[in-house]
């Protein structure tokens, strides 16, 4: 078992891969933190005893590797890159509409995607250019989403894990696609694809990675499929803590003992720990969190890996006393009606729902969507709700509804170009959010309930806005992780920024879709992170002869 050194540990996180070898089997890619410089990607040579860090991968998630071994692919945010292996500055390839669930580099210099909130595939340059639709899920089938793809060079196949709206471990099937032929086929049971020293490499339920024999010109499995390896560690939405190469070499993670944590930032620089009442092990991370009008609870998602969902929770700041909002789906960006009485959240990435934060009364529907998916945070008014629309073509616009129900939903912002992470100001009048019309991720601020007055408010590229609770400041991250503050003014057409200034950098953890921290009340900041970690990674050579 490869175990670092003291300089930073193995981490592990959902909704991505966290693991990658290379197709020689020459390398392995990780995720590893250090408790000052947070989570970059790692790269442990065969004939290295520990691994290095890579330049500028800071929060890299959705590890790949090329199929010359040269580059490794990864996100940071919504922003796909790749990184020399031998050491240099990352490269942009790209910014994704919407988060990213596996990638696969081809051999003819084209990446594959798998962006669950579009539904399918989407294929792009390695050079960077426009998204264009490999895959569609038959939804008459049962079909949700394509994730997690794997590429066989030998016969040009893109193999894929295809799973239903609950993305469970227990209905997953492998999907193949030859784009060359134009053709597609369900090939097998299971999920998380790898061709390895010929056999189809498939995880499934429990945590049980099974291998057959497997024709990747056919797509066609031949004789009995033999237990390979148990005990894999599963992070939801089909995804398992392990890797593996065309030559042969398997790696997997030992138990890391992570845990999700909060922790206030306080205005005079030093930092507490939010308690919660959550066994150690019982949540994976934290997503979202939001203080409460008053700033005595803490509404967040909490990611448990034994149900692969999301569950929202109250906390009280002060004590840790913790209860269960949401029961029965996946609930995630949750946020507090201006008055504190609700929350609101999205449901199953299909709806937005509200229930009383006092948990009476049953949820309540305030839009249902057909056809599309919602993909991030919202932003709630008196009156309505801000959320994220994903269509089909997997570009995401800003669309509104009433909250009352009794309305249908109606576009607020909808272009050519990707529109996301809403944050409505403390007065109702102002709509912050982030768009990719310049070619990379920047904040803008419009009026609201009708966009108008638009001003540009980051300059170098942003992400995750959020008020101050006076109105007059807008919080963002920069793409390097600093926190910055920009200050607002109101002019004659609409608002202005009088200045910007850069507060700190944080390794806390970032957000393609939300917002992981928010503003407190008396000022300073809630962080979201992981704690714990300290497990290793098990490299097993020639695993199938």
């Amino acid at each position: 078992m490869y175990q670092p050194d003291s300089s930073h540990q193995v981490v592990s996180f959902c909704c991505g891969p966290s693991l990658a070898v290379s197709p020689d089997g020459r390398y392995v890619a990780y995720e590893g933190a250090q408790s000052a410089a947070g989570v970059h990607a790692y790269v442990r040579e065969r004939d290295q005893l520990m691994g290095r860090r890579l330049e500028g991968t800071l929060r890299a998630r959705n590890l790949f590797v090329s199929p010359d071994g040269q580059w490794l692919g990864f996100t940071a945010g919504q922003t796909l890159r790749k990184a020399p292996v031998a050491g240099g500055a990352p490269v942009t390839i790209a910014e994704l509409p919407v988060r990213l669930h596996g990638a696969a580099w081809t051999g003819d210099n084209t990446i594959v995607l798998a962006m669950p909130d579009s539904g399918g595939l989407f294929r792009v340059s390695a050079d960077g250019g426009p998204l264009e639709r490999l895959t569609t899920p038959d939804t008459a089938a049962g079909e949700a989403m394509h994730v997690l793809p794997h590429y066989v060079p030998e016969a040009g196949v893109v193999l894929y894990a295809v799973l239903g709206r609950d993305g469970s471990l227990g209905g997953a099937r492998v999907g193949a696609t030859w784009p060359r032929r134009r053709r597609s086929r369900i090939v097998s049971a299971g999920s998380q694809p790898s061709i390895v020293s010929g056999y189809l490499v498939t995880l499934r339920d429990g945590g049980i990675l099974m291998a057959q024999r497997f024709d990747p010109s056919s797509g066609d499995t031949a004789g009995p499929a033999v237990r390979l390896a148990d005990g894999i560690v599963t992070r939801g939405q089909g995804y398992g803590e392990f890797a593996a190469s065309l030559e042969g070499t398997l790696v997997r993670t030992a138990v890391l003992n992570t845990r999700a944590t909060l922790s206030l930032l306080r205005p005079d620089g030093t930092e507490r720990s939010v308690p919660t009442a959550f066994a150690t092990d019982q949540v994976q991370h934290f997503d979202n969190p939001r203080f409460s009008p008053d700033g005595r609870t803490v509404v967040i998602a909490g990611f448990h890996d034994r149900d692969s969902r999301h569950i929202g929770y109250l906390v009280e700041v002060e004590r840790g006393a913790t209860l269960r909002l949401t029961f029965d789906a996946d609930t995630e960006f949750l946020e507090w009606t201006p008055d504190g009485r609700s929350v609101v959240f999205v449901r199953d990435r299909t709806a937005v729902a509200m229930r009383r934060a006092d948990r009476s009364g049953e949820e309540r529907t305030v839009v249902r969507l057909a056809g599309a998916r919602i993909a991030g945070r919202l932003a709630v008014g008196r009156e309505r709700v801000v959320f994220v629309r994903a269509g089909g073509s997997g570009g995401t616009d800003l669309w509104s509804a009433g909250l009352s129900g009794a309305d249908s939903a109606q576009p607020y912002l909808a272009t050519a170009f990707n529109e996301g992470m809403p944050a409505l100001s403390p007065d109702g009048r102002w709509l912050a959010y982030v768009s990719d019309e310049t070619g990379r991720s920047e904040v803008y601020v419009s009026a609201f309930p009708e966009e108008a007055g638009r001003v540009g408010v980051s300059v170098s590229g942003g992400t995750e806005p959020q008020w101050a609770r006076d109105g007059r400041t807008l919080y963002f991250r920069s793409p390097e992780g600093d926190m910055v503050a920009a200050r607002l003014a109101a002019t004659g057409a609409g608002l202005a920024v009088q200045g910007r200034r850069v507060l700190f950098r944080t390794g806390n953890e970032r957000s393609a879709e939300g917002a992981e921290y928010d503003v407190a009340p008396r000022g300073g900041f809630l962080m979201v992170g992981i704690s714990g970690g300290g497990g290793g990674l098990v490299v097993t050579v020639n695993a199938l002869r």
